[in-house]
């Protein structure tokens, strides 16, 4: 048989990927026949796909893929080695702290929450007043910078709030 023979036995026949159209949709396989015979591009397409098709289902294509896993574990430390943390040095926080400058005194009032009235400690370095407390984790330091020349004459402690009051020097 020569060439021109075997695609009109084709035609005839039709390929596989027209009478797939024309089972899903009806007509649409002709509709695919008229438009091969005006673009051989379509024609060379199908025909590829004709041949893929015919070698799978010769082959016994599976539509299922196959699909290899592998895994590893590892960790992210060697075990050789094992890491040692420092214990970390407590935290040095700012306590909150309220000054109001009156007529004859100075009011400060800190608050140290969490913390013990016995373990604050409260002095004076000429013109600066240092607070500082710690328990447990809780540590606090607070300098303040008074406005003017002043001495202790109250300090009250009531549930975390630390209440001093300071008399101003006459100038």
């Amino acid at each position: 048989m020569s060439k021109k023979e075997e695609e009109r036995e084709e035609e005839e026949v039709g390929s596989i990927v027209e009478e797939t159209l024309d089972e899903l949709i009806p007509g649409f396989g002709k509709m695919v026949k008229k438009l091969k015979a005006h673009s051989p591009e379509l024609q060379e397409k199908i025909k590829e796909t004709d041949k893929e098709i015919a070698e799978r289902l010769e082959k016994g294509y599976s539509s299922k893929p196959k699909i290899t896993t592998s895994f590893k574990v590892r960790s992210l430390t060697p075990r050789e080695k094992t890491v040692k943390r420092k214990p970390e040095k407590p935290k040095i926080a700012e306590p909150v702290v309220d000054i109001f400058e009156e007529e004859s005194t100075i009011r400060i009032i800190a608050e140290f929450p969490g913390i013990d009235e016995k373990n604050i400690t409260v002095t004076k370095n000429e013109n600066r007043l240092i607070l500082e407390a710690h328990e447990g984790v809780n540590r606090y330091r607070k300098e303040i910078e008074l406005p003017c020349p002043a001495e202790e004459s109250d300090r009250q402690y009531h549930n975390g709030i630390l209440e001093i009051i300071l008399n101003k020097h006459a100038a």
